[in-house]
């Protein structure tokens, strides 16, 4: 489903509302990442200023004024906020270059392998 192999028949409006499945695990997501901030909270201050650009943050809520669609322009702004959240676990780790480097080198372990098999899927069954 999320590699999109199966052919989809989505009207527009199922485009827009996304799928379920993709919201429940970025909730569940969002949750934990909070769980575990709400541990780090002094750390947090000191690192909030660093982590996100507030005029951004500011700018995603005012967009819903103007959107047409402004339930899909709040969704985004949740989305947005979730990765604010990412990036502060990972900002406020004890050692943060540590834990960036962790980050790069899990994502390398499952980045790289998934690229090769989609690679050599592609070139044998181009069909798919």
């Amino acid at each position: 489903m999320w590699l999109g192999m199966a052919p989809t028949n989505a009207s527009a409006s199922q485009l827009l509302e996304g799928s379920p499945a993709d919201r429940m695990i970025f909730a569940i997501l969002m949750a934990v990442g909070l769980v575990v901030l709400m541990f780090r909270l002094g750390r947090v201050a000191r690192c909030s200023g660093q982590a996100a650009d507030p005029t951004l943050l500011r700018f995603l809520p005012a967009q819903r004024v103007w959107s047409d669609f402004p339930g899909v322009a709040f969704k985004r702004w949740t989305k947005a906020i979730g990765d604010l959240v990412m990036v502060l676990i990972v900002v406020t780790e004890r050692e943060a270059d540590c834990g960036t480097w962790a980050l790069h080198t899990r994502a390398g372990f499952v980045l790289l392998p998934a690229s090769i098999l989609l690679i050599n899927t592609t070139v044998i069954w181009p069909h798919l």
